[in-house]
Parts: C-alpha cells; structure tokens; sequence
C-alpha cells in the first residue's frame, strides 16, 4: 500500500494486512490531498483522497484493476 501526498512525498509505502472486515486503518495529516494505492496479486487500485473539513473519513470504493 502507498499513500502519497500532493507534492509526491510518500507518507506510507509497506505491506500491510488487513482487519478481519477487510479494512485497513491510517491516521493521515490534516488538510492534504494525495492519492492511496493498493496492488493484490498483480491487481491495482487507485483512489485519491482529501483530509480537507468536507474529505471524507473513510474510503471505501477503492477496487482493483483487473
């Protein structure tokens, strides 16, 4: 998984497992736009996100590609 910042700085890039109802969990800086990327078996998703006031707190449409 990798959540990268709008100025391209990587905030998070490792492997990561997820909780038994499928979900991971990141607290991310306040008021940032980037994007999060997910690879699974050669299959990737990407999802951009905002941590802006109207952002929203979780993102749960990230699919991947096939």
């Amino acid at each position: 998984m990798r959540i990268i910042d709008e100025t391209g700085e990587v905030l998070v890039d490792e492997q990561v497992t997820t909780f038994d109802n499928g979900f991971v969990g990141f607290w991310l800086p306040r008021d940032i736009e980037g994007t999060i990327e997910v690879t699974h078996d050669g299959r990737t998703g990407q999802s951009n996100f905002s941590t802006s006031k109207e952002g929203a707190t979780c993102l749960t449409t990230l699919q991947l590609g096939t």
